[in-house]
């Protein structure tokens, strides 16, 4: 997996017709490809730059170890922030459907935290 360290990114992905479908940017500070890493399955998307860009790789092995060592407490450490990251996409994507639900007419908020059809 990725951290943008410097510059900005396009996330694009390709649709069953082959045409390219814009999904959104990425900025600084963003952990990319995480998905990729429990799945072991083809990326689903793809980051081009948008202008000179610094990115860090980070191997899976930074993920291994127990909180006995000095590079299992950063293993640890390193898993909290991927799950925060993981969290954050999570809580876009649920808002971009709910968006995109109550646009469509199909869906009209019951409560403050709850849809109904």
């Amino acid at each position: 997996f990725f951290l943008l360290v410097e510059g900005e990114g396009r996330v694009t992905r390709t649709r069953p017709d082959g045409a390219q479908q814009t999904l959104g940017r990425v900025k600084a500070g963003s952990l990319c490809g995480v998905v990729g890493l429990s799945e072991h399955l083809p990326r689903p998307a793809t980051i081009a730059a948008l202008e000179p860009c610094r990115v860090l790789e980070l191997g899976t092995g930074l993920l291994e170890g127990s909180a006995r060592s000095e590079e299992g407490r950063f293993a640890v450490q390193l898993r909290e922030i991927l799950c925060l990251a993981l969290n954050d996409q999570l809580r876009a994507a649920n808002a971009h459907l709910i968006q995109a639900a109550a646009n469509s007419g199909e869906w009209e908020s019951a409560t403050v935290g709850g849809w109904r059809r």
